[in-house]
């Protein structure tokens, strides 16, 4: 219908300094239903495996994370799965981030237990298995909401993206 936007997934590599043109991820990852904000980790046996969210009919709410295991020896994405109904509630899961310190998944929610709107979590684990996930707190956590949760490489640091009210009232022209 009008109005509607449906996100798909592509890839590119880079050669020296040029990218290739985007090529559309297949089918075991690609659906006639959204698949967006795309996370990379690397599971025990080294293989890449993406995770997304997708609004999928076989999810446990609105948005779910999903994931796909690359599997480099032949050429191919696994049949994507949905991440389990620790990780997905029956509200919205979106903007996974896997540490790559501990490959913990960090993610916003407003379907587990938060302070107000979408909070950020992590847990730990990979495809379908997770620990129940941990609300941060409210050092960044707020009654607005909390999104695209991303740790530096070096760890001790991190952004993340807020609609929260600012008051620059204490700011001096």
């Amino acid at each position: 219908s009008l109005g509607e936007v449906s996100c798909d997934i592509y890839s590119m590599d880079k050669v020296g300094s040029k990218w290739s043109t985007p090529v559309k991820l297949p089918e075991q990852v690609n659906t006639k239903y959204t698949e967006t904000q795309v996370a990379v980790g690397i599971d025990e046996r080294e293989r890449e495996t993406i995770y997304f969210v997708s609004d999928r009919k076989e999810g446990k709410g609105g948005l779910d994370i999903w994931y796909s295991t690359y599997y480099e020896d032949k050429k191919e994405y696994r049949e994507a799965k949905n991440c389990g109904s620790r990780i997905n509630s029956v509200g919205d899961e979106i903007t996974p981030f896997i540490n790559p310190i501990n490959r913990q998944m960090i993610f916003s929610s407003n379907g587990h237990p938060s302070f107000g709107g979408f909070d950020v979590f992590k847990s730990s684990g990979e495809r379908s298995r997770w620990s129940e996930p941990e609300n941060i707190g409210t050092a960044i956590n707020s009654y607005s909401d909390e999104l695209y949760y991303v740790v530096s490489p070096a760890g001790g640091e991190g952004v993340f993206a807020s609609n929260r009210a600012v008051s620059y009232t204490h700011l001096r022209a």
